[in-house]
């Protein structure tokens, strides 16, 4: 009997297999006997035979070769007892009611085809498949977050045209996209607040001010980092936020306004550059924030604003790239010489040629970037052969370094090298502000702990029990002498008493100090929440200005007309779920 219900598997010898399909059954065989060999059923019980034999069922079933007493669904794979002689109706009942395989197959064979794909074993060639609608819609406003996406590229025609070969349902539009992403980042942030809220985290911040090129618009970036349960440290941006001006005042409302919306109420520092506005602005915050309560800041918010290192360096290499700074013009001064006319570039190839030097690039550096000034020094070396040849012999080289470049003259051929030692404070009185500072951190927290119910207390003692009655007769001078006890002595002395680890890596690896805390947790637990907070502190601002390479491309002219609230969802949404894709995603998220 025809049926396009759904495929039929057979051989031609009339037993079902896997590998063929037809549209239409297969003719049974007639079964013979040798007792009655050369009769021939009546044309009625060869009628009844067929059809009591050949169901519908076996539309959607086939038998195995090797034990013809089972029947196997077509779709869903599942094994049946079916002997020839116990009817079907279980196995009707399996394709008709429980076989979610055969819905899937039924809703892709009725109106709009769709995808065909190979199936998962690939034993039984191609099968027809659907994906859900509501997937799709998901997974394409994803990729437009992730990949930093004009939120017009929804409705390109390169997107439809993909969603047309692909036989995927039309795309959406840009207002529901936009939409969905907001939902999206709504959805996220209510979990990752819940779950901040619940381990009760002390985060540290950073951040910086960044003034987009395109629209002039100013934003500060808010990253929040911590040391989570397993020990591994945690970089979350909670806020993008627009800013009028970068006055003290602007600065701390904003934070401010950033953490109350987080219900963030325990920071322990925030890392910010040494302007002096920033300076200031961390004392409004200080004060304003201690009024959330008593647990808001640690030791009174005395340590609050940490310096950027990498900020303090910068003044320090710039303040000795000044005493080479005339060498380094000359330097520039020569390439751009070279570089600015295709004649003076073809004259320095022919002096390149005739030193025999490799040929190679001669890149310009930007002033603000150490190591592209590296690169331009490094390359120029190689060719200094030919720069000299140029000095000889190109009269419109040796006239153009006469000339006054930035107010000085652009040739110095013996700059004065001048070598600064620069010494810090005596190591003792380093090593004893060190000492007092972890022991008021240590008193801060272990008060904190206690009165929170963390552990009973933070004093330790130790003591050897005597085991014996002899040992019960002794007195306590006696077993002191003996070294049975030890004084008292809370986490932070046993800690500072122990010996200094001195561990055994290969080359290449470093030691994992968060992993050691980790497994040390229980014998120090006062000591180990201050190293949570304390790993988890910035000792520059590059996690917050490395969000400014993402906006600079979130913010390109294609997304200019942006509101300053759209910007925040990509950008934190786009952070959150590139670091779900490497599996590092602070909260889970």
């Amino acid at each position: 009997m025809a049926s396009n219900d759904g495929p039929r598997l057979h051989d031609g010898s009339g037993s079902e297999t896997e590998d063929d399909v037809t549209e239409t059954s297969p003719t049974p065989p007639v079964s013979t006997s040798s007792k009655g060999k050369g009769k021939r059923k009546k044309p009625e019980e060869e009628s009844a035979k067929k059809q009591n034999t050949w169901s519908e069922v076996w539309d959607h079933f086939s038998r195995p070769e090797k034990d013809k007493t089972k029947a196997v669904c077509n779709y869903f794979k599942k094994i049946f007892s079916a002997p020839s002689g116990n009817g079907t109706s279980n196995l009707k009942k399996h394709y008709m009611v429980s076989c979610k395989a055969y819905n899937v197959w039924k809703v892709a064979n009725t109106g709009k085809k769709d995808q065909t794909v190979l199936s998962p074993d690939g034993s039984d060639g191609l099968r027809l498949s659907k994906v859900n609608e509501k997937v799709i819609r998901e997974a394409s406003n994803e990729m437009m977050v992730i990949a930093e996406l004009p939120l017009s590229f929804i409705e390109g025609l390169g997107w439809k045209h993909f969603c047309t070969r692909a036989k995927l349902p039309n795309p959406h539009s840009r207002r529901t996209a936009t939409r969905d992403i907001v939902e999206m980042y709504v959805q996220r942030k209510a979990g990752i607040k819940k779950i901040l809220d619940e381990n009760k985290q002390r985060l540290s911040l950073t951040t910086d001010i960044w003034v987009a090129p395109h629209t002039g618009a100013s934003y500060m970036v808010i990253p929040a980092h911590f040391v989570d349960a397993w020990w591994q440290l945690r970089k979350l941006i909670i806020g993008f936020r627009n800013v009028y001006d970068h006055k003290a005042a602007t600065i701390s409302k904003v934070l401010i306004d950033c953490l109350v919306e987080w219900d963030i109420k325990r920071i322990f520092c925030i890392t910010y550059d040494n302007a002096t506005a920033n300076s200031n602005a961390m004392e409004t915050f200080k004060k304003e924030f201690k009024q959330i309560g008593d647990d808001a800041l640690i030791l009174n918010g005395n340590f609050l604003h940490l310096r950027c290192s990498t900020h303090i360096i910068n003044l320090i290499v710039k303040e000795g790239l000044m005493e080479i700074g005339s060498s380094v013009n000359a330097i520039r001064n020569g390439i751009y010489f070279v570089r600015s006319s295709t004649p003076r570039l073809k004259a320095f190839e022919n002096h390149v040629e005739s030193r025999r030097i490799q040929r190679g690039s001669l890149p310009l550096d930007v002033k603000t970037r150490w190591n592209s000034t590296y690169v331009m020094l490094d390359q120029a070396l190689k060719f200094r052969s030919a720069f000299d040849k140029m000095h000889e012999l190109d009269f419109p080289y040796i006239k153009y370094f006469t000339d006054i470049v930035e107010g000085k003259k652009g040739l110095d051929h013996q700059p004065k090298m001048i070598l600064v030692r620069l010494t810090g404070p005596k190591s003792e009185d380093l090593k004893d502000d060190v000492k007092d500072i972890l022991k008021d951190l240590f008193d801060e927290y272990d008060s904190k702990v206690n009165k929170n119910g963390g552990v009973e207390s933070g004093s330790l003692s130790q003591s050897n029990e005597a085991s014996t009655s002899s040992a019960q007769n002794l007195s306590t001078k006696e077993l002191v002498d003996e070294g049975g006890f030890q004084e008292k002595m809370n986490e932070l002395d046993l800690y500072l008493k122990e010996k200094l680890e001195n561990p055994t890596t290969f080359d290449g690896t470093y030691y994992d100090v968060p992993s050691w805390w980790k497994v040390n947790t229980y014998k120090f637990p006062v000591l180990s929440v201050i190293a949570r907070d304390i790993l988890a502190m910035q000792v520059s601002s590059v996690a917050s200005e490395s969000a400014f390479s993402t906006s600079g491309r979130v913010l390109e002219p294609s997304r200019s007309c942006l509101t300053h609230y759209t910007i925040e969802v990509l950008m934190c949404l786009e952070q959150w779920m590139k670091c779900g894709q490497k599996g590092t995603a602070a909260c889970g998220c």
